[in-house]
């Protein structure tokens, strides 16, 4: 029997840290924790991961906008309501918020939870949910329509991954793991969270040792009863994986788990993920985007989408380029500038002006990896050493308009044309390329950092090789 579109339903987790009540709920989480187990994922309790960077209501607008057959939205919180979401925008948007206890209904013993991998084993048991629904993370907009089938064919769901051999997670390599998340975190200050033994570990209970249907950060479809079915024949690691307040390595993906058992039961559409442009806001070091074009045909793009981790004007300015390039071929899709963004967006404000180059920049990075998985020539050429005005300085490199990790890029490439012992002048206007990174790390990638220097929105690097 064919499903219909009336029963697909959209879920998103959202928390708000800031709250004082669920912070003071977090510490009194974590004192118990520390006593009971030292074995959480480093980064589970990071300040970062129960932050609200007020993404949330642009991923509602969007689900909206562009999958307006979506029946209902549910907003699944602890006992927490954004701002915005009066009683008007809930009727109007169909948004419906479910609480913890509505979940864990006959669990209540496990909460409060602060570990989404908790938290997302129970959705499946939100009340009057839809026979299928979409999983997104708050952090997710959609910035184009889509239909139902690009999420659902007939009784079977559509998953975007590759086929990927699994290693062996035994405890050298978990040791390694966390050492590496221990590094990482506080040298680049970027979070690791060991996703892919998650998926593993659902791979596995589905029935697969060797291999794992690797599903990248876009939205999961899900069919309701493939869960609670399986929660109900297994209600021994239902209880398991609720018990952990925050994530911990021995944790599975309820989400990943449903992919598998789809899979294996015949009811899965795989497609590559290379159909699909996801702008990632998730760098080596500090904030910029990154992405990959979805589909491109005849040399032009035809689907764009994006994800961006930041403030409001940073996801603003990613999305509107996504449409200025929609439609475009890749060379106007490269002539488009920070100065087309802000001027789609009617103006940004002064300090947040840098956010503008952020779009332009995905846009290029992607062009580029494209070209280059083509065996094709780059569309665009690199900056280039130019000779410094004044007789002994040293040459510069222009960087105004790129954004890391290109700024990364280009110079290196720079200081690989020059003399060991030679200097050079990079001129940035996105600084945060370079200031969030210690310069340790900067001599360790590039060379020696002589000095910086701040020029209104303008930083001036100097390097020796």
């Amino acid at each position: 029997m064919k499903s219909t579109n009336s029963d697909i339903d959209a879920v998103i987790c959202w928390v708000d840290g800031n709250d004082p009540q669920h912070y003071r709920k977090r510490q009194q989480a974590l004192g118990k924790a520390d006593s009971d187990s030292a074995e959480e994922l480093a980064t589970s309790t990071d300040t970062t991961r129960f932050l609200d960077n007020g993404e949330l209501y642009y991923c509602i607008k969007s689900i909206r906008k562009c999958t307006p057959w979506v029946r209902t939205i549910h907003l699944v919180t602890d006992n927490q309501k954004p701002d915005f979401l009066t009683e008007d925008f809930r009727e109007q948007h169909n948004v419906r918020v479910v609480d913890h206890t509505d979940i864990f209904r006959s669990y209540e013993s496990y909460l409060p939870v602060f570990s989404s991998r908790t938290i997302e084993t129970a959705l499946w048991r939100i009340p009057d949910l839809a026979p299928r629904f979409l999983y997104f993370n708050d952090d997710f907009v959609l910035t184009g329509s889509l239909k139902p089938e690009e999420f659902f064919r007939d009784d079977k769901v559509v998953l975007r991954g590759n086929w990927n051999k699994a290693p062996h997670y035994g405890t050298l390599r978990i040791t390694a793991n966390k050492v590496g998340t221990f590094l990482s975190k506080n040298l680049l200050g970027i979070t690791r969270s060991m996703h892919l033994l998650l998926q593993i570990r659902s791979a596995n209970l589905a029935g697969y040792e060797d291999s794992y249907f690797r599903v990248p950060h876009v939205p999961h479809p899900i069919k309701t009863d493939t869960l609670k079915s399986w929660f109900e024949d297994h209600p021994d690691l239902f209880e398991k994986n609720i018990s952990y307040k925050f994530r911990h390595p021995d944790q599975f993906s309820a989400l990943h788990l449903a992919h598998h058992l789809e899979i294996k039961n015949d009811r899965a559409v795989l497609k590559s993920p290379d159909d699909y442009m996801m702008i990632n806001g998730e760098m080596d070091f500090g904030f910029t985007i990154t992405g990959k074009l979805k589909k491109i045909r005849d040399e032009k793009i035809e689907d764009i989408r994006f994800r961006a981790k930041g403030c409001p004007a940073a996801i603003a300015s990613t999305s509107v380029t996504t449409e200025l390039a929609l439609g475009k071929t890749l060379e106007e899709a490269l002539k488009i500038t920070k100065q087309d963004v802000v001027i789609a967006l009617d103006g940004l404000p002064d300090n947040k002006i840098k956010c503008s180059v952020l779009g332009p920049n995905a846009i290029e990075n992607a062009v580029s990896a494209y070209r280059k998985a083509q065996n094709e020539e780059p569309l665009t050429k690199a900056p280039e050493l130019q000779e410094n005005p004044e007789a002994e300085g040293p040459q510069i490199l222009d960087l105004r308009g790129k954004s890391c990790p290109m700024t990364f890029v280009y110079t290196k490439v720079a200081l690989e044309s020059i003399e060991a012992g030679k200097e050079i002048k990079v001129i940035l206007d996105y600084p945060p390329a370079f200031t969030n990174v210690p310069n340790s790390v900067l001599k360790q990638k590039l060379g020696t950092i002589l000095k910086k220097e701040s020029h209104n929105d303008e930083m001036h690097l100097f390097i020796k090789k």
